[in-house]
This record gives C-alpha cells, sequence and structure tokens, in this order.
C-alpha cells in the first residue's frame, strides 16, 4: 500500500454533450428538437492543483491486480471544483 501528495498538472475540457434521440426508429412527421448545451461549471483550461492518492498492489502469481485512488481540488474555482477518481488495474508481472 502506498499513500502520497503532490502537485497535480491538469487539462480540464467540458464535452457540450448531444442530444438525445426523442423520435425513436419509426417516426413519420417527427423533427428532433434543436440542441443547446448547458453552461460547464467550470472554467477550461490548464491548471496545478493539489493531489492526494492512495494505491494498493498486489502480485498473484504473475499477474498484478491494483487498485487505487485520488483526490484533485481546485480552490480558484467559484465554486471550487474537486475532481475524485477510483482506478482497477490488472497487469503482468515479469518478475
Amino acid at each position: 500500500m502506498s499513500v502520497g501528495a503532490g502537485l497535480s498538472l491538469t487539462s480540464l475540457r467540458a464535452d457540450p454533450g448531444q442530444a438525445a434521440a426523442t423520435c425513436g426508429l419509426i417516426s413519420w412527421g417527427c423533427v428532433e428538437p434543436p440542441y443547446s448545451a448547458p453552461s460547464p461549471s467550470f472554467n477550461d483550461g490548464l491548471r496545478a492543483t493539489p493531489l492526494v492518492a492512495a494505491t494498493l498492489d498486489a502480485r498473484v502469481s504473475h499477474l498484478l491486480i491494483g487498485m487505487g485512488t485520488s483526490w484533485r481540488g481546485d480552490f480558484a474555482e467559484t465554486p471550487s471544483l474537486h475532481v475524485f477518481t477510483v482506478d482497477f488495474r490488472v497487469g503482468v508481472s515479469l518478475w
């Protein structure tokens, strides 16, 4: 198990998404409404933020199995932005 803290260089971009289909598979004369993306709740761009991370890795025969979590916080945003991630890893151990 390992725990770490440091600085993260992150680039965030808002994805405007797309409208959900409302007409269905068979539709005669149905017109999809125009889509307008919601305004993003944070600013796009490159930023340096504090980072806290924890990982747990185990070796089973020649497999490496791991799980990790991390948190990044940006307090310059109003309201503050928090990014929390969880990951699961499986790999091959050569030694």
